[in-house]
């Protein structure tokens, strides 16, 4: 436990499972501080810069509030656990979970229709460089094995994203009072769907430059870090961004239409996924039979 600070709740994940909807609820509550950004990304990515970066999130909280966040990223991310455990022992932990098949073709669209992924055929996208994430991701008894080996039983709520279409009232009641705040108040967030496949297109005057300066950026990332702080004194950041913006005409909001996935590629996922499943029923205790 950190002296004189503490934070009371983490979302943990999974990501595609109804999270930006989660947290913008828990937002909301009068008697919850929210981080400054929904995802601060401290335990898996910027553990390295210190408890006091990670404070900083949480400076504009009144201290008569409980003081959470939602990072969907440290579920899959193998020494996250243990990291929040050393730092807070006995903070509570939030974890949503879907239909796997559903949760992996469900990041592979949104990839898709941001320009992230460049495979149009989600088998392909399967077995390529994004592999790992659409299908380690929905392990998730692997992935919360971890959490569960080092926090108490009681200190970690495991949601049903399907959950939400049948009761949302009950389903963000349940969280409330697992934080143990007033179950009774109803946010506006209830009444909305969020992060969800209506997205802004974009059209661009030289196709694809945008999506190529975000590839190089990805690929090269240690190597652009190094660059970004000779860059700094030079603006080139900002002539980056400004290329960006100026490459782009218009952007208008659609409703994108998910193709169904092919009965045979869903017949192997369930396979993939079967054992994992049964696991996560047994912890739950309840069939989730429509996951199968």
């Amino acid at each position: 436990m950190i002296k004189n600070f503490k934070v009371d709740f983490i979302g943990i994940g999974a990501s595609r499972c109804g999270t930006t909807w989660i947290s913008k609820c828990l937002a909301e509550h009068p008697e919850i501080c929210f981080s400054k950004k929904k995802e601060t990304h401290f335990f898996h990515k910027n553990y390295r810069k210190g408890i006091q970066y990670y404070k900083k999130f949480f400076k504009h909280c009144d201290k008569n509030k409980i003081k959470g966040e939602f990072t969907p990223g440290y579920f899959a991310v193998p020494g996250t656990a243990k990291k929040i455990f050393d730092c807070f022992p006995e903070t509570k932990l939030i974890v949503s979970l879907r239909n796997p098949i559903e949760r992996a073709y469900s990041e592979y669209f949104y990839n898709l229709t941001r320009e992230i992924e460049d495979k149009t055929i989600f088998e392909e996208a399967l077995r390529g460089r994004f592999k790992n994430k659409y299908l380690k991701r929905g392990k998730y008894y692997t992935n919360l094995k971890r959490f569960l080996d080092l926090f108490p039983e009681e200190n970690i709520l495991i949601l049903v994203y399907e959950d939400i279409k049948e009761n949302p009232v009950k389903f963000i009641q349940k969280i409330y009072k697992f934080l143990n705040v007033d179950p009774t108040y109803i946010p506006e967030t209830l009444k909305k769907y969020v992060n969800t496949s209506s997205v802004k297109r974009k059209i661009y005057f030289i196709p694809f430059l945008n999506k190529t300066i975000y590839r190089i950026r990805k690929k090269h990332n240690k190597a652009l870090v190094i660059i970004r702080k000779v860059s700094h004194k030079i603006k080139l950041s900002k002539l980056i961004c400004y290329i960006l913006k100026l490459n782009t005409k218009k952007s208008f909001t659609k409703k994108e239409i998910k193709p169904p996935i092919k009965t045979e590629t869903r017949k192997k996922l369930r396979e993939y996924y079967s054992d994992e499943i049964n696991k996560i029923e047994k912890i739950l205790n309840r069939n989730l039979y429509f996951w199968k």
